[in-house]
Formats: structure tokens, sequence, C-alpha cells
């Protein structure tokens, strides 16, 4: 997964395998992880279902 933060966010991701995946993607400060009490959802709390 590559996530790329300049005019509006971009993320890339390659799966292998064949089973379906659900992701969710959050933003902590930098050094903060695995600490992710103050972490923001990047997709509103919602998870990103690929197939």
């Amino acid at each position: 997964m590559k996530v790329t933060n300049g005019s509006k966010l971009t993320i890339n991701y390659t799966g292998y395998g064949y089973s379906e995946r659900d992701i969710r993607l959050i933003a902590v400060k930098k050094g903060a992880f695995p600490d992710l009490s103050q972490a923001v959802s990047l997709t509103g709390g919602k998870f990103v279902h690929v197939f």
C-alpha cells in the first residue's frame, strides 16, 4: 500500500491471493504508532472493501 498526500490524497493498493479484504485507513502523527488513541479515520470510520 502506498499513500501520497499532495493536493489530494492518493491511495494505491495491490493485494495478492484470492480472498476479499476490508481495509480501514487511519492517520496518526509521526512517531505515535502503535498508540492509536488519537488516530483519525481517513474513510469516515468505514472499511474499504476490495476484491
